[in-house]
């Protein structure tokens, strides 16, 4: 199979194909045996307004590649809402690249993905695609607490999903006292978060239904002069879902980088239910 370079303007080409096929996992143009890109960068955490500067090392099948690429193009690509926050392209020459992207100001803090490709297409699709993780924080210095959304899966019903909120300390010094918090989903209606004296509180909402985009809660914390936020996604709501899942501490353990098997308890309906993981 010989691969040619296509032009971007003679395709029609754009990076809803990235959101698809990072959202669903199938990375098998990454590993391609006829192209391959490595990024670095200058760091691993940034904040708003920085720059992220990278360099991209191009290795390239010649015995499969009759073409050479001219073009790499790096995008900075949001999971949580799935869609494309910069794109930017830059000049590949003697397989090398580099440059810089600049953040946006009202980038909220968050994991982001760094996506790198060439012009070299393959059936209107990039030969290789590289994805690199990326840690956002929206505020430079240390925060004096930080406030972890996560699902609390005892609380959560098929129809609505409870979300955990905890005000927790960065420095060795109490919790601050008086902290306002917010939040809304989707940038829509901003409500009061009732807090604890633990400076915790729960959040329900009604699940988002499968055809409804992606439904993004955010929450605010002001105490002073510092403005902390937080964002998770909202689980679909799926009929198919089991009621009640679990993994047990002899059932196995995941390792990075090899094969594992572990077992766990599936229950719909209060019955036990064969699922394929």
């Amino acid at each position: 199979m010989t691969i040619y370079c296509g032009h971007y303007e003679s395709f029609a080409f754009s990076l809803d194909f990235f959101c698809i096929h990072y959202s669903i996992g199938q990375n098998a143009k990454e590993e391609s045996s006829a192209q391959k890109i490595i990024v670095t960068t200058d760091k691993a955490i940034y904040t708003n307004n920085e720059q992220i500067w990278f360099s991209a090392f191009l290795f390239t099948n010649n015995a499969v590649v009759k073409d050479t690429a001219t073009v790499c193009t790096l995008a900075l690509y949001d999971p949580l809402a799935e869609k494309v926050i910069l794109c930017k392209k830059f000049t590949i020459e003697n397989n090398f690249a580099t440059g810089n992207l600049l953040l946006p100001d009202a980038l909220n803090s968050g994991r982001y993905t760094l996506i790198a490709y060439t012009n070299l297409l393959q059936n209107k699709v990039p030969i290789s695609i590289k994805y690199y993780p990326v840690d956002i924080y929206s505020k430079n210095g240390q925060q004096p607490f930080i406030t972890p959304l996560a699902i609390v899966d005892s609380l959560c019903t098929n129809e609505k999903i409870a979300i955990g909120y905890r005000i927790m300390a960065t420095r060795q010094m109490p919790l601050p006292a008086e902290v306002k918090t917010t939040y809304n989903v989707n940038n829509g209606k901003t409500q009061k978060l009732n807090v604890d004296a633990s400076m915790s509180g729960i959040i329900i909402l009604n699940r988002p239904k499968p055809n409804q985009d992606p439904q993004i809660l955010t929450t605010t914390s002001i105490f002073n002069t510092d403005t902390i936020t937080g964002r998770i996604r909202l689980p679909l709501l799926d009929q198919d879902y089991f009621n009640n899942a679990g993994f047990y501490p002899e059932g196995g353990h995941l390792t990075a980088g090899a094969v594992n098997r572990i077992f766990g308890e599936y229950l719909k309906d209060s019955k036990a239910t064969p699922a394929i993981a």
